[in-house]
């Protein structure tokens, strides 16, 4: 479902890559495939539906691991 948190193996997705789990929220649906935000990391990809796995509860109240910033071009070059 749209907007909701799951964890993705990334072997079910890409079978040279890690093994890791990672938390990925669900931006959008179509066809099957789901195109999916990794929230510790911000990148997007777009996924087989049937890869998205129920994230355990204990999971779900940990932070993102990483933040949106804004940085002003004037205040770099004050520096």
């Amino acid at each position: 479902m749209e907007g909701y948190l799951y964890a993705l193996f990334s072997k079910d997705v890409h079978p040279d890559t890690d093994g890791m789990w990672y938390r990925v929220k669900v931006l959008s649906l179509m066809e099957g495939k789901a195109k999916v935000e990794f929230v510790d990391y911000r990148e997007t990809s777009r996924v087989p539906e049937s890869n998205l796995r129920d994230i355990p509860t204990r999971f779900l109240d940990l932070p993102f691991q990483v933040g949106k910033f804004l940085i002003l071009s004037e205040l770099i070059e004050q520096l």
